[in-house]
């Protein structure tokens, strides 16, 4: 059974209205999950939750990709004399594997800076503004905002910053090569490049972040 483990953040969506927030796992036993009260996304305030009311439920595996659930709350209780809630365990066939890739890939638009690096190139260094088309936990799509000579297989700085929970902006650096050439929508030119030097902290803030993007465009039937 492919559950969250122990000591996890969970993402949540409350179906009736549509409310998001997080919570961590703090014990998983037959008779059901334990998480602490979820925080609402963006405001820190406590969720309130009625019994058998239905809630969504996403997290990420160690093999990166995104899985989700339906369930409900069967009760508050306590454990460690903190306060927590007690969720039905779904079956096993109740549980979705949202994408089948390594890391869940989503549209959003983020302003990075560009370093390109050409070692054995005249001049191996060109830099210059962008766009994401997609982020995930292992590369991005983006399209140069500034003229740029860019390609297949060159090496790629980005930075960008990242929205979080909190509403603050985390700085992400990451380093990687341009693996694939593609064209978006309005037939603009797309350069994809998987990330080969991104710290284990970096990563996850991406990984979250999605969760985050990916519950907003199923909330509106978009994903």
């Amino acid at each position: 059974m492919s559950l969250p483990v122990v000591g996890q953040t969970v993402q949540i969506q409350k179906q009736v209205d549509g409310i998001q927030g997080h919570a961590r796992v703090l014990d998983l036993k037959s008779e059901g999950i334990y998480i602490d009260v979820p925080l609402t996304v963006g405001k820190g305030s406590w969720m309130d939750f009625s019994n058998s009311e239905i809630i969504h439920i996403s997290y990420t595996l160690a093999d990166g990709a995104v899985y989700h659930f339906k369930s409900t709350m069967l009760m508050r209780t306590k454990v460690d004399q903190l306060p927590a809630m007690l969720l039905r365990l779904p079956e096993p066939s109740q549980i979705t594997r949202l994408q089948r890739r390594s890391f869940v890939r989503v549209e959003v638009a983020l302003q990075l800076s560009i370093l390109r690096i050409r070692p054995n190139d005249a001049s191996p260094l060109s830099t210059g503004n962008g766009m994401t088309y997609d982020l995930s936990g292992g590369g991005l799509s983006f399209r140069p905002l500034d003229a740029m000579e860019i390609a297949h297989g060159d090496q790629i700085t980005v930075k960008f910053g990242l929205p979080n929970d909190q509403e603050k902006v985390l700085p992400i650096s990451a380093k990687g090569h341009v693996v694939r050439l593609a064209h978006d929508e309005y037939n603009r030119l797309l350069y994809c490049i998987n990330f080969e030097q991104l710290s284990p902290s970096g990563q996850q803030r991406i990984i979250q972040y999605v969760f985050r993007r990916q519950i907003e465009l199923r909330s509106k039937g978009l994903f």
